[in-house]
């Protein structure tokens, strides 16, 4: 789920003019309601400058070729995303919803 997420999220991200509505659709399908109402207020509040799930201002699909996720063995639920182009890695809680897993936080 977060490999099909991050790719097809990516792969929108990197479309000049920006789909604002797909990177929207993708987002929905993936993520919690909460974890995007939490990202809203902090877009709102806190004027970030970067994206949260890429932890980069910038995005290009090159980064999909160093894309790793693992799982992370000390914590359930928690999975340590990164890529070559991204500042960090992102930690990213999981939880199962409605039968279908989604990411519900950024750690």
């Amino acid at each position: 789920m977060l490999y099909k997420f991050y790719t097809s999220y990516i792969n929108e991200c990197s479309i000049v003019p920006t789909n604002f509505e797909k990177i929207d659709s993708i987002k929905n399908k993936y993520c919690t309601t909460n974890l995007l109402n939490k990202n809203k207020e902090l877009y709102e509040t806190q004027e970030l400058d970067y994206d949260l799930f890429l932890n980069a201002q910038d995005c290009t699909n090159l980064s999909l070729k160093t894309l790793t996720i693992q799982k992370d063995s000390t914590k359930n639920n928690v999975y340590v995303v990164s890529y070559s182009y991204g500042d960090n890695p992102i930690r990213l809680f999981v939880i199962k919803e409605n039968g279908i897993y989604k990411i519900d936080a950024i750690l």
